[in-house]
Parts: structure tokens; C-alpha cells; sequence
């Protein structure tokens, strides 16, 4: 059954992809999420969908990765240097390290590279937010160092990286439709399709990207 325009309803998408994953369409993924973003989920229903994705190996699907980047990205804050009608004059080359979290190995944070590749002269434009599958993101040792990321809105992109080569786009800021995965996903804890999405959904856009993954 169809619900607000022309999506299904979540619950009917859940029943599809757990009982009957055949003919499980992007679509139909792209559908769950903006339900879920929409704020019309309940929280059984989201750890339904995320355990269900990761159960169905969507995190390994690549129309189905793109097809929840683009749901993503629809509903985000866009930094102004991220027009098409602007361009990166006096920027620089923008680059990002990122790791994906999950791998099971509590390992060194990667955002302490991305900041000396910063000092070495390197514009970096950091996406990132706290922990759900790992014992520290980038979000976690940014704020162990006192820093503020919720004073950093879209508007103060174009001249952080300007002045300090540097800018950390603090996830619940700039895609604020996805606070309602974030609790669910810190207590699943286990790795899924959004460890994947986060570095695909950097809104700057770098023009180079290092990008770790895991391997389960």
C-alpha cells in the first residue's frame, strides 16, 4: 500500500525486504529512508530497517548505496561553496581522509591524519559525526579537543577553509533529516550501509578523498 506521495508505507517495505528480498528495488530503499527521515517512523521500525538492510548485504549493493546518497543528499544543508555557479578560486585543492568505522578493531582515529595533512598545507573538509559502530569518531576526538561543532553552519564553510585550511561539516548539522537514525544506529552498533554513506555524502564535494573501509 501506498503512503504520502506515492511512497510505501515502511512497514510494508520491511515485510518486503525481510520475508521476500526478490525484487527489492532502490526504490524501495530510497523509500524506508525518507519515511525514516521524515520523521514518521517509530524506533522498531527504524532498527528493522537498518538490521534488515545490513542482513540483506545492501551496504554491498551499489545502486543501492547510490540510491541512499541521493536520498541523503536531497534533504541537506548545502554549503554555498557547493553551487554550480561558484567556483573553488583561492580554495584549493579539497581533500578528505576518512575512515568507515566497523572493522572491529578499535583502531587509531584517522581524523588525526586528515589534521597534520592539514598543518602540512592541505585544505581539508572533514564530514563526520560521533561513534555508532567504534569507540571514537571524528565528532568524539574533535569535541575530546574542546571544539564546538555545532557553532559551524553552512555559511562558514567557504572561510574556515579559507583561514585554517580546515573544516569539520559536523553530520547533524548538515543533514539534519538524519537525527532520527542516529540513536538507533549508536545502539545497533554493529556496521551498516551509513558507514559507507558518509563519505559520499561530504557536501563540499572534495576534490580528493582517501576513504578507508571495512571489510566484514
Amino acid at each position: 500500500m501506498d503512503g504520502p506521495n506515492g511512497r510505501q508505507h515502511l512497514q510494508d517495505i520491511l515485510k518486503h525486504l525481510i520475508l521476500e528480498a526478490i525484487g527489492f528495488t532502490p526504490k524501495h530503499t530510497a523509500d524506508g529512508l525518507c519515511s525514516i527521515m521524515g520523521g514518521e517512523a517509530s524506533n522498531a521500525q527504524i532498527g528493522g530497517f537498518l538490521t534488515a538492510l545490513r542482513l540483506r548485504g545492501v551496504d554491498r549493493d551499489p545502486s543501492m548505496i547510490a540510491t541512499l546518497a541521493r536520498e541523503m543528499l536531497s534533504s541537506a544543508r548545502i554549503p554555498s561553496i557547493e553551487t554550480e555557479t561558484k567556483t573553488r578560486s583561492g580554495l584549493g585543492i579539497l581533500a578528505d581522509i576518512v575512515g568507515t568505522g566497523g572493522d572491529g578493531w578499535n583502531t587509531f582515529n584517522i581524523t588525526t591524519s586528515l589534521l597534520v595533512a592539514t598543518t602540512a598545507g592541505l585544505k581539508m573538509a572533514k564530514h563526520g559525526s560521533h561513534a555508532s559502530s567504534s569507540n571514537c569518531g571524528s565528532a568524539d576526538l574533535l569535541e575530546s579537543m574542546t571544539c564546538d561543532l555545532n557553532t559551524i553552519a553552512p555559511s562558514d564553510v567557504a572561510g574556515l577553509l579559507d583561514k585554517d585550511n580546515f573544516c569539520f561539516l559536523f553530520a547533524s548539522t548538515f543533514h539534519p533529516s538524519m537525527r532520527y537514525l542516529a540513536k538507533s544506529c549508536r545502539e545497533l552498533g554493529f556496521p551498516m550501509p551509513f558507514n559507507v554513506l558518509s563519505p559520499l555524502t561530504n557536501l563540499v564535494v572534495p576534490d580528493r578523498a582517501v576513504i578507508g573501509i571495512y571489510l566484514k
